[in-house]
């Protein structure tokens, strides 16, 4: 728990060492960091969404209606899955870990938000701002993550090369004729 804790703080302080590190400890041993994006969200949902949730569960005692529970559950948990697959799709289902560390900015803006808010300090902008501005960090941690980590030029390096060889037109070989 201590390593995921200083691989999140890592991901926002220093990103290069923190994913270089990763890469290196992700190769050697793949479930490294599986654990990653569950844990953030559910840091996610208790640093922020804990008054959402409690009223979609007030709400679904009171009409007794299990589709407001799932409702509240559901708008709660949009903003971490939205971010993650936007993730996925800028650094490919290959990097999907490197993925699970781009959550990092979210949770930090939208928990802060929330303590804020709860001491009275209203931000300004839409109530979702924090969100926004999350999800806007974690995905450009995830670009920058693509154009400067060496596992990620590999893989583009290979695509591109893959490109060219099945652009070229292929001429077949002239058969030989013989006659007789």
């Amino acid at each position: 728990m201590i390593a995921s804790i200083q691989r999140w703080g890592g991901a926002l302080i220093r990103p290069k060492v923190t994913f270089e590190h990763f890469h290196a400890e992700h190769r050697a041993d793949p479930t490294v960091g599986r654990w990653d994006v569950w844990w953030l969200t559910g840091v996610y949902v208790l640093g922020s969404q804990v008054q959402p949730v409690s009223e979609s569960i007030a709400r679904w005692q009171a009409l007794d209606s299990v589709l407001v529970l799932i409702n509240g559950l559901a708008l709660a948990l949009l903003a971490p899955i939205l971010v993650g697959l936007l993730a996925e799709g800028v650094l490919g289902a290959r990097h999907r870990a490197y993925g699970n560390l781009t959550l990092v900015p979210l949770v930090l803006l939208a928990t802060m938000a929330n303590l804020l808010g709860q001491q009275g300090v209203t931000l300004p902008g839409p109530h979702m701002l924090p969100e926004v501005l999350g999800a806007t960090w974690a995905i450009g941690l995830g670009f920058w993550a693509r154009a400067r980590l060496p596992g990620f030029e590999l893989a583009d390096k290979s695509k591109t090369s893959k490109k060219k060889t099945a652009a070229e037109p292929t001429v077949p070989e002239p058969e030989e004729v013989t006659h007789g």
